[in-house]
């Protein structure tokens, strides 16, 4: 039987590379390392002030919960307090998405250096033993796309046709090769812009334009396509539902259940499913109908992987084990391409 492997990977993942996870994602460590200007800083430390205090509270609020509120509030142009401002909800929610660009822009790793070798190799060898791995990311940043090209490995974003990488030596090296990995970033990426009701969009209404470098637009530029709508920041806040806020959501969610659902060996590296986050739920359960799976591990640290994610993955193995140990080889996990001996 042809292995297939899928790689679901969360925010633990790019942790070693200098990324925070949900958890600690507005700590005031994460909002003084962030490129923002000095009033945009005060602000997002005013909003995480705010989340501390409700966390405190008896019904304390997530930060996911604290997003999808002034997700809503942006939508249906309604207002945020901002210590003893009233603001346009609108440009605090642009003001946070530019703060997760700047701290997933910080996620990277020296060339050359020990880990960016182990992360380099490790995809390397998934790519030669699996036939044509999968990647599921929940992540905004660009480690995994950095560290593929470094290893030389061609990857695509599942073929979406409203999915359009924008460098040109990118796509000959595609037109002209079989990509060797599949990325699915179900969550948008700081190097993606998006226009919403783009005339020449195909699936659907909208169009996400890969740059190979971070779209973290202080005055947005027009759509290269369509050439009429400004492009927004292509990558969506933690808010508790998000998969309608991806295009084209439609197919990239769709190949991602697809991948699941016939996959021989499924990786969960760092990824904790929020109890909120109600799509990536759903997405996972196809697992517990994939009657191919021969082995499912989780390599979610020492604490193991959480209670939501064993609920999705019946037959979960958890190794316990850190990230940082699986690509050292300094404890092996199952796996029978790397470290098994």
């Amino acid at each position: 039987m042809t292995r297939r492997t899928v790689l679901i990977a969360g925010a633990g993942f790019s942790q070693p590379a200098n990324g925070p996870v949900l958890a600690n994602l507005l700590d005031a460590e994460w909002v003084s390392r962030c490129r923002l200007t000095t009033s945009e800083i005060a602000m997002v430390d005013s909003i995480s002030r705010q989340l501390r205090a409700r966390q405190s509270t008896p019904a304390p609020m997530s930060v996911e919960d604290l997003f999808s509120e002034i997700y809503r509030r942006a939508k249906t142009r309604g207002r945020w307090d901002v210590d003893d401002k009233v603001m346009d909800a609108q440009y605090v929610l642009e003001v946070l998405q530019r703060y997760l660009a700047s701290t997933a822009k910080n996620v990277r790793l020296r060339r050359g250096s020990m880990l960016w070798e182990r992360y380099r190799d490790f995809l390397t060898e998934a790519s030669r033993t699996a036939h044509r791995p999968t990647i599921i990311t929940f992540n905004y940043d660009l480690l995994i796309e950095h560290t593929l090209d470094d290893a030389g490995l061609i990857f695509d974003f599942g073929g979406v046709p409203d999915i359009r990488i924008s460098d040109r030596r990118r796509l000959r090296g595609l037109k002209n090769n079989h990509p060797s990995v599949r990325l699915l970033k179900l969550h948008g990426s700081i190097g993606w812009g998006l226009c919403h009701g783009c005339a020449t969009a195909k699936d659907g209404n909208a169009v996400a334009t890969v740059f190979e470098k971070p779209y973290i637009p202080r005055s947005r530029t027009r759509c290269p396509h369509c050439e009429t709508r400004m492009l927004e920041p292509g990558l969506v806040p933690p808010i508790n539902a998000k998969a309608g806020e991806i295009p084209p959501k439609e197919a990239l969610w769709e190949l991602a259940r697809y991948e699941i659902r016939r996959a021989t060996e499924i990786l969960v590296m760092g990824y904790s499913l929020p109890s909120t986050d109600y799509e990536a739920r759903s997405l996972l359960s196809e697992a517990k109908s994939n009657s191919s799976a021969q082995s499912i591990i989780a390599i979610c640290g020492h604490s193991g992987a959480s209670p939501s994610i064993k609920e999705v993955f019946p037959k979960l193995v958890d190794s316990r084990a850190r990230i940082e140990e699986v690509l050292d080889g300094s404890k092996r996990v199952g796996l029978r391409w790397w470290g098994a001996g």
